[in-house]
């Protein structure tokens, strides 16, 4: 019965104490301060920036995946 009792205290505890409010995430713009790793000012200059990547990612460098060849040259190949 003690064990009983023990075990609905801690769940008890547990269930208050991760509330809903601890769990939303609230982001920080860095110009007021906030977190360095908010770097893109719209929603514009991240697809940009992404845009980049992936170019890069397929058209300019190795992957060693597939044996050093770039992702675009091996579709060729396939093609």
């Amino acid at each position: 019965m003690l064990k009983r009792i023990c075990l609905t205290i801690g769940l008890l505890w547990v269930i208050q104490s991760a509330t809903a409010g601890e769990l939303i995430y609230t982001p920080v713009n860095p110009s007021f301060g906030g977190s360095p790793q908010n770097i893109f000012e719209t929603i514009q200059e991240a697809e940009e920036q992404a845009k980049s990547w992936l170019w890069t990612y397929n058209n300019d460098r190795p992957n060693m995946a597939i044996d050093e060849v770039i992702p675009a040259m091996k579709l060729k190949q396939a093609a």
